[in-house]
């Protein structure tokens, strides 16, 4: 399956206000994302929820299935590996960087009327990114998607909070750079280090598709999602500098990590309940684990 790279650029037609959802006492009630050197920046994560948006409007408008939509983004409570359609994705960076990080913002304040007056204790303030800006980022799809991708781009035109009052208009194009090799029939060298790791007490992984109200399910495995959470969250803490320098290539594909399994000895996993098979009397009982197959009529 062929993948392609898009440059992604955004450019901030008005300022705009990239909110964390976090407030700076005796500052800004109202604080914007900002990088370790100060400097702005919109989440991948943030570009995701906009795109999905904009992916089910152009879908819709243009007569195309809305399944596709999941299989490209994702659905709500998946964390197994990315492969197939599924696009990754940066977050947005300054394309050119200010010596002082503090040119990039603007002290707002805003109050609430009413009836045509100011109301009691409804001073607020807030930081904001100038207009005029521009950030980048990459985008990795497959290539039968790119199109409907780029258009489902250009029709995000607000981003951020407080849209009703004139921030957050941008303009967002995303320029297809270079093919990349067909991953499924091309393959490169790879290194592959396997992990071990012992609970010390109880873990519950969250199975959010089987739980309800105030039941939780666990999932009988630890996702390789979360895997790659507790490495990079262990390398930005322990090294950082060296996470720094290598954190775009951590957070691409070509570094995977696997599904953490349960293990009797190092090559005997234990399968999940649900690797069983059974007939319908309870009486013959298979494991798909072994070879994957299991006789006909089984369930």
């Amino acid at each position: 399956m062929s993948r392609v790279k898009l440059r992604v650029t955004m450019t901030l037609l008005s300022d705009t206000i990239l909110a964390s959802g976090h407030s700076t006492p005796g500052g800004e009630d109202i604080a914007v994302y900002r990088d370790d050197n100060g400097y702005p920046y919109l989440k991948g994560t943030a570009l995701k929820g906009l795109l999905r948006e904009s992916l089910e409007n152009w879908l819709d408008w243009t007569g195309g299935s809305q399944a596709d939509v999941n299989t490209i983004l994702g659905e709500a409570g998946w964390c197994g590996q990315t492969d197939g359609r599924r696009l990754l994705l940066t977050d947005l960076t300054l394309r050119e960087f200010s010596s002082d990080p503090e040119r990039c913002y603007d002290m707002r304040t805003f109050t609430q009327l009413q009836n045509g007056v100011i109301k009691d204790k409804t001073l607020r303030s807030a930081m904001c990114i100038c207009r005029g800006l521009v950030f980048q980022g990459e985008l990795i799809c497959d290539e039968a998607d790119a199109e409907q991708i780029q258009n489902a781009l250009a029709c995000i035109k607000w981003v951020g909070t407080m849209r009703s009052r004139g921030f957050g208009h941008v303009k967002i194009q995303g320029q297809q750079t270079e093919a990349s090799q067909n991953t499924l029939d091309q393959l490169s060298p790879t290194k592959c280090i396997r992990l071990r790791l012992r609970t010390e007490s109880p873990v519950l992984i969250t199975d959010l598709g089987r739980s309800q109200n105030n039941s939780y399910e666990t999932r009988g495995f630890i996702p390789g999602s979360a895997v790659r959470g507790l490495v990079i969250s262990s390398l930005q803490e322990q090294k950082p500098s060296w996470f720094q320098a290598h954190k775009a290539e951590l957070l691409s594909e070509r570094v995977r990590f696997g599904d953490m399994v349960p293990v009797l000895d190092e090559h005997a996993p234990i399968p999940s309940i649900m690797g069983f098979y059974e007939n319908k009397e309870e009486t013959r009982f298979q494991s798909v684990v072994i070879d994957g197959n299991f006789d006909k009529g089984l369930k």
